[in-house]
C-alpha cells in the first residue's frame, strides 16, 4: 500500500479545493452601506464559492459553536446593541475515507436586534474559510455590512457633574500657585477629559476657571 492510499484523503481535497480557489479567488464586490463606505467579501460570497467546490471535491463541513459571549452596549442614538462574539469549530471530512480536520476560529457582531449572534457565526465560518482555503484578505474581515457606532461611557462623579465642576472651580479660584493648581488639574484630568464629551457648556467654564486663575497668578509671580 503506497503513502498516498494511506494518508487521510481530507487533505487531498483541501489541497485541491485551494487549487481552484486560487485560480478566481472571491472578489470585494459588496460595500458597507453606513461608516466609510468600504468594500468587502460577505458570506454569501464565500457559500457561493464554496458550495460546488466542497461536494465536488468529497469535503462535508460540519460546523459546531463551542464557547458564546454577549454584552450590551449603547449606540450613539441612545439604542441598544448586542455585542456578541463566538467561537467555531469547523469539521471538514473527506467522503472518501472519513478522516477530517478541525478547523477553528472566533467570530464578532454586533446588531440592534437578535441577529447577533447569526452574524457572529457567519464571520466565525468565514474567518475559517479564508485562513483554511488560502483565501487572501486585504485588510480585517468584516461581520456585517452594517457599521454600529458605540456610545463611549463616561463615569460621572459621585455628586454629579454640575456639583462637580462647581466644587472644581471654587478650588482653583483658591489655589495659591501655579503648581497646586497643576496639581487640582491632574487630579480630576479623568473627569474633565469625561465632561469634554458629556458637557462641553460644563468644560469650558472648567477651563475658564482654571485659565482665570493662572492668569492671576501669574500676574502676581510678576511682582
Amino acid at each position: 500500500m503506497t503513502a498516498s492510499q494511506t494518508a487521510p484523503q481530507v487533505y487531498a481535497a483541501i489541497a485541491e479545493v485551494q487549487a481552484e480557489i486560487a485560480k478566481v479567488g472571491i472578489a470585494k464586490t459588496r460595500k458597507n452601506s453606513q461608516g466609510s463606505g468600504y468594500m468587502f467579501r460577505g458570506i454569501d460570497d464565500v457559500y457561493e464559492t464554496l458550495g460546488p467546490l466542497l461536494p465536488a471535491k468529497g469535503l462535508v463541513v460540519i460546523p459546531r459553536i463551542v464557547e458564546r459571549a454577549q454584552v450590551e452596549r449603547v449606540s450613539k442614538s441612545g439604542g441598544n446593541l448586542f455585542y456578541t462574539t463566538v467561537k467555531g469549530e469547523f469539521d471538514f471530512v473527506s467522503v472518501k475515507d472519513g478522516s477530517q480536520h478541525t478547523a477553528s476560529s472566533y467570530g464578532e457582531a454586533l446588531d440592534s436586534g437578535d441577529k447577533s449572534t447569526a452574524k457572529a457565526m457567519s464571520a466565525a465560518y468565514k474567518s475559517a474559510a479564508f485562513m483554511l482555503f488560502n483565501i487572501p484578505v486585504e485588510g480585517t474581515p468584516d461581520a456585517d455590512e452594517e457599521t454600529h457606532e458605540v456610545k463611549v461611557h463616561i463615569d460621572e462623579p459621585a455628586t454629579g457633574w454640575g456639583d462637580w465642576a462647581r466644587e472644581l472651580i471654587e478650588e482653583a479660584g483658591l489655589a495659591v500657585d501655579n503648581d497646586s493648581l497643576d496639581d487640582l488639574r491632574d487630579r480630576n484630568k479623568r473627569l474633565i477629559n469625561g465632561v469634554n464629551k458629556v458637557d462641553p457648556f460644563i468644560f469650558k467654564a472648567v477651563q475658564k476657571a482654571f485659565t482665570d486663575r493662572r492668569t492671576v497668578l501669574s500676574a502676581g509671580e510678576a511682582f
